[in-house]
């Protein structure tokens, strides 16, 4: 249980958002735009002046305009302290901010629900939802989603002195998370069918999930189901764009840049999937589901006509009629569904037999399925 008491003056929450901008900053997206909007809008107008041999007053209208844009990027990205009070007003304005803001607020922890209070008002957050944390200079933001809704809590570090400071309280609400989760889904039950044709169970932990999440994400490729027309003309599209860019069909290289990145959106579904990226998603996905725990358990249970997939802390089921293929590896299975969604089995000591059995089953309902396919067409 926590308790504590704080302020946030207007400076503060000024440092703060300036510390916030300057990590946009040097995002990596931040980072391309810049250049692009810079280094590159200069070489392109070079370029072209030199190739259609510019002069005169369009060459001089157009150095001017490009350093206009030099200019006007270089300042947006240095004055993050101007941003900063602007967004500040801003958000005062449209009644984002309250005058109740900057007076005392209070903030407990108890029963994994953090509420806070501040003048009237009263906001209560289940623990269940905590979904990070980043520190800014002196304060520390805590953030909890629910479904695609992020709110963000602002707390000065020096006020978390009085709970072992912002680590032990990140690990309050870690723990607080954790039980949560768990009597939650005790009070919900772990709905498995008692009659089921073959289940299966096993136990997994985070980094092994993340690594079986990736494979499973590339595995698919080896399927005929991740190979439909409209994958195909999205690989031929971008094959002839690359082709006729490398091989100097086209001579404006404004439209080399615009090839280039048209084909690197036909291209991004695979571009992420067979680079680190990759991991990156699988990681945030996996946390997700995890909750905060090491390893949590996992079943697959399937009936005559459902495949459910639960766990310590998830409950899908799906219809047999949407599987199309199953890839396998000696300790893993990915059950892959109509949109390339894939259930993992994991394959151990403990569970062979009974997983080998749901394996081979599932996959007899994938070819069935896929003739049933070609019944239609």
């Amino acid at each position: 249980m926590a308790d504590i008491n704080f302020t946030i003056s207007r400076q503060e929450y000024l440092q703060l958002l300036t510390a916030i901008l300057k990590k946009r900053r040097m995002s990596v997206i931040n980072i391309l735009v810049f250049l692009f909007m810079t280094v590159g809008q200069a070489v392109l107008v070079a370029v072209n002046i030199v190739i259609h041999d510019i002069g005169g007053g369009r060459m001089a209208l157009l150095i001017a305009f490009s350093a206009l844009i030099f200019a006007v990027q270089l300042f947006y990205q240095l004055s993050t302290g101007l941003r900063a009070r602007v967004q500040l007003e801003r958000s005062e304005k449209a009644g984002k901010i309250s005058s109740e803001f900057w007076g005392r607020q209070r903030l407990s922890l108890k029963d994994d629900t953090l509420t806070l209070s501040c003048g009237k008002s009263r906001l209560s957050y289940d623990c269940a939802f905590f979904s990070g944390w980043q520190v800014f200079g002196s304060m520390l933001i805590v953030n909890f989603t629910k479904e695609r809704t992020v709110h963000q809590l602002i707390i000065p570090l020096s006020a978390l002195e009085s709970c072992g400071g912002h680590e032990r309280f990140v690990d309050m609400l870690s723990e607080a998370r954790k039980e949560s989760v768990l009597c939650g889904y005790a009070e919900n039950g772990w709905e498995r069918p008692e009659n089921a044709r073959y289940s299966v169970e096993f136990e997994c932990s985070e980094k092994q999930f993340i690594r079986n999440s990736v494979r499973s994400s590339r595995m698919a490729y080896l399927t005929p189901a991740a190979w439909n027309l409209t994958a195909i003309a999205k690989l031929a599209g971008a094959a002839f764009l690359i082709y006729h860019s490398a091989a100097g069909s086209f001579d404006s290289l404004a439209f080399v840049f615009f090839s280039i990145f048209i084909s690197i959106i036909l291209l991004l579904r695979y571009i992420v999937t067979f680079t680190p990226l990759i991991y990156l998603m699988a990681r945030k996905n996996t946390r997700s589901l995890f909750a905060g725990f090491d390893s949590i358990m996992f079943a697959v249970d399937v009936t005559e006509d459902k495949l459910i997939y639960s766990g310590t802390t998830f409950y899908n089921e799906m219809k047999l009629r949407d599987i199309r293929t199953v890839e396998e590896t000696d300790r893993m299975a990915a059950v892959y569904l109509k949109d390339l969604t894939a259930v993992m089995i994991v394959r151990n000591d403990e569970n062979r037999t009974e997983a080998t059995r749901c394996i081979l089953y599932l996959d007899s309902v994938a070819k069935s399925n896929r003739d049933k396919d070609k019944v239609k067409n």
